[in-house]
């Protein structure tokens, strides 16, 4: 068996073993090259030559040799050498199971026949690629051409014997320790400071398992100095299987779809029908269809009232299971959602900013998201110098124009509120939010979670999802609004990490009644109350950044692993909590009072107005590219560091508050034009669900890529702007199809 295993591993992995020989001899490699290329450019020949020094190429150029001869051995006598007992004494064993290890010699067999089918294994399998040095550490191989290969028997017979088998394809992770720093850090899970991982597609035969795979992975490691080369992970893509959940999400969605069909159905049969038959009877009695009513008779339907409004009464008039039916009919729903119509308090630039926010939001994360595809991640070094790419650095700040809006529109309909009702049912304020996000919230979690295997597959396909385990552990923080406040670093604590930003809003959501009693009794308390909150902001902020010295936003040097370490635990313990993020939320409210003190019709000199725009631009572009020194090789301090990180959010909310203040006002002109371009209104309402599919179509399609992605900027436009357009089409499907009728619900249950 250690001789048979031996085999499996020199012929199935031949390009393996030619391509980890060949990366060994330049990668100890490849990362000592990358240091070679930076220390080319800032230190000279002569810390060039120290790195070469260490890079103990003799050792690995005699492997490489070793291997070559093996492996020609092994094809010119592959009987003898299935039986030969002093091949290599000092090879270990291992455990492989004997079926396939049968493949594997019927592999190397079809091979001497010169067999299409078993040249097609060794194609499949992952190369050494170009651009080596500029972080290409994925090398994929051919998934569909190994998953299509099936093994026949030869013309000769030869493989008659094994019975048939597939191509079965397998990722292998492989880690090359190193003392030097390692650039690809933009790689999430491929590198850290101990060493660089290399995951490298394999084609192996369909009886073969992850546990032979890793076995055998070792055998060719054996080849290799020890702390050259280690084994990390084998993951094989394996035929995906229906499982019970995926069949009730699937059951859940055919309930929905048969509720849809018949809400639609009577909504727009019924409905027209009678109102068909009203405008018959009123062409020859003026009286029509009559209801009696305090002692006179009434039109139950008036030809002379509008459409909508007529549909409106006839809905009332049913009974409340005809009402919850027609909750789902797509045909209102679609025209409500679609409206451009103008109510007396809407704040019309909201809709454009909640749209571009969101836009912003997606070009963010379709650089983000990405980064592990990415064929040549050091070409960032560059990049990220740039002036333009300073909005996509700092994409964040528009998660804080979301909680800037969320906190004025409470602010503003509540005393609003207030003042024309005197009182505000706190029982109806919070069922109202909560089953304004909930629903559809746990809807697209549970469908995610349940379908996501199945909608897609490739060399880096999850094939448990995308989720660590389908989210058992964590979905009821999800429900509770308070998934944010756990390590997000531990496995399990953060179901659909985006959803930190809902927790974050739910929970100052929740204790935001407090703060609008008071303020709608005494603005000073109130105000009080909501600089407090801007206060705990900014001195939570400044104590973590003090204390953990965590770097203003992602590091200048994209080869600071050290860094990058550092900003993803300054997103666990600053970036989701609430305390950190409450100052923007505060702004909102302070600007929607003033918005409700003002009415709409606070008057300003011209003046005022200029200078007012002025602190607007001012602040948002200082936010905007302030780091732009920081990415160009300004030094920044810890104290710096803090003072920057403790008020930039809020000085963007201020610039975004002060933008809304003077559209609202009259004072916007045409930027108040082009945000109340009333094309955004069906946008705004569709942002909700936007904001919770995006990352999963992103998700579908960037895990189900064959090769890696060559990053230049043109084909992240493009990316952004499919993505951007296919988010707001699933998002117009899945509110049409529940988020609206779970609206609708909700009027029935308050009333």
């Amino acid at each position: 068996m250690m001789y048979r295993s031996f085999i499996f591993a020199v012929i199935v992995f031949t390009s393996s073993l030619l391509g980890f020989s060949a990366v060994s001899c330049q990668m100890l490699p490849y990362q000592q090259q990358i240091a070679i290329t930076a220390a080319s450019s800032h230190r000279g020949a002569s810390a060039v030559k120290e790195i070469v020094e260490d890079a103990h190429l003799n050792s690995l150029v005699g492997g490489l040799s070793s291997t070559y001869n093996l492996i020609r051995l092994v094809a010119e006598n592959a009987d003898a050498v299935t039986n030969a007992s002093t091949l290599t004494p000092a090879l270990p064993t291992y455990n492989v199971s004997r079926l396939c290890m049968d493949h594997t010699l019927a592999i190397l067999k079809a091979v001497l026949e010169k067999e299409t089918w078993a040249f097609q294994f060794f194609d499949a399998a992952g190369k050494l690629p170009a651009g080596l040095l500029e972080g290409a550490l994925i090398w994929p191989g051919s998934y569909d051409e190994c998953r299509d290969i099936i093994a026949v028997a030869s013309r000769n017979g030869s493989a008659a014997q094994a019975p048939m088998f597939h191509g079965k394809y397998c990722m292998a992770t492989v880690g090359i320790p190193t003392n030097s720093t390692v650039p690809p850090a933009m790689i999430p899970g491929m590198t850290s400071e101990s060493g660089t991982n290399i995951a490298y597609g394999l084609c192996v035969p369909s009886s073969c398992t992850e546990a032979d795979v890793t076995e055998l992975l070792y055998t060719v490691m054996f080849m290799l100095p020890p702390t050259v080369v280690q084994v990390k992970n084998v993951s094989c893509q394996e035929p995906t299987y229906w499982d019970g959940r995926a069949i009730f999400a699937l059951c859940l969605c055919a309930f929905f779809a048969l509720l849809l069909t018949a809400g639609t159905l009577y909504d727009v049969l019924v409905y027209r029908f009678l109102t068909q038959q009203v405008e018959h009877i009123s062409a020859h009695d003026d009286d029509g269809p009559t209801d009696f009513q305090g002692g006179e008779y009434k039109p139950l339907i008036s030809k002379n009232v509008d459409d909508a409004t007529t549909r409106e009464t006839f809905i009332q008039n049913q009974n409340v299971f005809l009402r919850v039916i027609v909750c789902f009919s797509l045909y209102t729903n679609a025209s409500k959602l679609l409206s451009t119509k103008v109510t007396s308090s809407q704040l019309s630039c909201v809709h454009g900013i909640r749209f571009l926010s969101l836009s912003w939001v997606i070009l963010g994360h379709t650089y983000a998201f990405s980064m592990a595809l990415v064929g040549n991640p050091l070409r960032l070094a560059a990049t990220i110098k740039t002036v333009a790419f300073q909005t996509i650095l700092n994409a964040t700040y528009s998660v804080d124009s979301f909680f800037v809006m969320s906190g004025l529109l409470l602010t503003y309909l509540f005393l609003r509120e207030m003042k024309s009702k005197g009182k505000v049912s706190l029982a109806k304020f919070y069922f109202h939010r909560f089953w304004r996000l909930t629903p559809a919230y746990m809807l697209i979690l549970g469908l995610y979670v349940s379908l996501f295997k199945y909608f897609g597959n490739g060399p880096l396909w999850p094939k448990d999802g995308a989720e660590y385990n389908y989210c058992k552990d964590s979905w009821w923080k999800n429900l509770l609004y308070i998934n944010n406040l756990f390590p997000s670093a531990v496995p399990g604590n953060m179901c659909m990490g985006w959803s930190w930003y809902l927790s974050n809003d739910m929970q100052f959501y929740i204790i935001s009644p407090i703060i609008l009693f008071t303020l709608y009794k005494s603005a000073f308390a109130g105000l009080s109350m909501i600089g407090g909150l801007i206060l705990i902001h900014i001195t939570s902020t400044a104590v973590l950044y003090g204390k953990y010295d965590f770097p203003p936003n992602f590091p200048a040097d994209i080869t600071d692993v050290q860094g990058f370490t550092l900003v993803m635990e300054m997103f666990d313990k600053v970036y989701f909590k609430p305390w950190c993020r409450v100052g923007s939320y505060a702004v909102g409210m302070a600007i929607g009072y003033a918005l409700f003190r003002s009415e709409g019709r606070y008057r300003m000199t011209k003046w005022q107005v200029v200078v007012s725009w002025i602190l607007a631009a001012g602040f948002c572009l200082c936010i905007l590219y302030g780091l732009y020194g920081y990415y160009n090789g300004n030094e920044w301090l810890t104290p710096k560091t803090t003072i920057y990180a403790s008020l930039s959010r809020i000085i963007w909310s201020l610039g975004l508050g002060i933008l809304i203040f003077n559209c609202v006002n009259g004072y916007g002109g045409m930027i108040n034009s082009f945000l109340s371009w009333r094309l955004f209104m069906p946008l705004g309402r569709l942002t909700y669900c936007a904001y919770l599919v995006h990352p999963i179509i992103m998700y579908a399609y960037f895990l189900s890529r064959r090769q890696l992605i060559y990053f230049t900027h043109g084909t992240f436009v493009i990316y952004y702007m499919a993505f951007l357009v296919l988010s707001y089409m699933v998002a117009f499907v899945l509110s049409l199809t529940f988020e609206a009728p779970m609206m609708g619900l909700e009027k029935i249950f308050l009333k």
